[in-house]
Order: C-alpha cells, then sequence, then structure tokens
C-alpha cells in the first residue's frame, strides 16, 4: 500500500503508521517468534502467548511448522510439550516481513529528514535574502 505522489506528508506518515501497526500485531507473526524463541512448547503455551484461539493455532500450524505423525494428528494433545520446528518457506516469509517492516521504518526516518532538510533550507535562503537586504 502506497500513499499517492500528490498526499500530504502526513497522510504518507499516517499510512506507514498503520501498516507497521497492523503487521506488529498479527498473531501469526507472534507464532512464528514465539516459536523462534521457543523451540519446545504446548499448544496452549502458544495460544497464551500469542492470543491465538486452539482453532487457528490447529488451522495454521500446517503452514507454519514441519509437522510429526504426533502433531498433524485431529487429537492433538494441547497441553503436551513438543518440539515444533518451523517450515522453511514460513521462516522466509518471516525474514522477508521482518525486511519489509525495516524499509518502512527507514522510509519513515527519511522522509522526516527530508523535511527538516526542507526547513533548513528555505531557513537558509530567509536569511540570506534578509543578510543581503542589510548589507546594502
Amino acid at each position: 500500500m502506497q500513499a499517492p505522489a500528490n498526499a500530504g506528508p502526513c497522510l504518507k506518515r499516517y499510512l506507514l503508521l498503520l501498516i507497521h501497526t497492523y503487521m506488529n500485531k498479527h498473531k501469526y507473526i507472534e507464532l512464528i517468534e514465539y516459536a523462534l524463541e521457543n523451540p519446545r512448547f504446548s499448544v496452549v503455551q502458544a495460544c497464551e502467548a500469542t492470543g491465538l484461539s486452539d482453532s487457528e493455532f490447529r488451522f495454521v500450524r500446517r503452514e507454519i511448522f514441519v509437522l510429526h505423525l504426533e502433531q498433524d494428528s485431529a487429537d492433538l494433545h494441547v497441553r503436551e510439550v513438543q518440539e515444533w520446528k518451523l517450515h522453511p518457506q514460513a521462516y522466509f516469509n518471516y525474514l522477508q516481513f521482518c525486511e519489509f517492516k525495516h524499509s518502512l521504518e527507514e522510509s519513515a526516518r527519511a522522509q522526516e529528514n527530508a523535511r527538516r532538510a526542507h526547513w533548513t533550507a528555505i531557513a537558509a535562503i530567509t536569511t540570506n535574502v534578509i543578510e543581503s537586504n542589510v548589507t546594502r
């Protein structure tokens, strides 16, 4: 999502903030981060830490984790602590997310620096005009 070229800096900053906030709070991202920090956990622990419901966890587990037979069964023991291995595609998608998030943050910083440079240039031009009128 990108703001139109003629959009004001406030709108662009708002859109960056909106994207940044939404992506930081997504439960699937939190689950991947939780699994990276804690390779051994129960479904209940993961759900409590990330805010996922049991049904949400069951829905995404095949996409996020490489499952062994017990983890893929319908009668998964939700309180049993097991080792969960991230699916390589989920890991690489997470890395892409991190890069995208970083680029949004850098873009916001660059826009702020550009705004400061713009006002500094205006101040320098104004000072130069005033000095040239005073020296005449």
